[in-house]
């Protein structure tokens, strides 16, 4: 019985680590680069982003793209995924 229990633990510890592995691997930003729109992206700008980048209020733009957002401050940082 001790037998039967052990492996339904072990059985259980994998498919969590596979759960949080799968969840780590769709958050990931830096594992696809943004695609472009064609033509006019849709921005917002002047907005500030929390937290703040540099210990003080950052403020920029926000770039809809086919598979994100990216924001980039007014100083060229920027903050999400890398173009193509």
């Amino acid at each position: 019985m001790a037998e039967v229990v052990k492996k339904i633990k072990d059985l259980q510890k994998k498919m969590k680590d596979k759960v949080n592995e799968e969840k780590h691997a769709v958050w990931d930003p830096e594992s696809d680069p943004l695609i472009l729109i064609k033509g006019r992206r849709p921005m917002l700008q002047d907005l500030k982003v929390r937290p703040n980048l540099s210990g003080k209020k950052t403020s920029g733009n926000l770039e809809a793209h086919a598979n994100g957002f990216r924001f980039m401050t007014k100083k060229g940082e920027k903050l999400g995924r890398n173009p193509l």
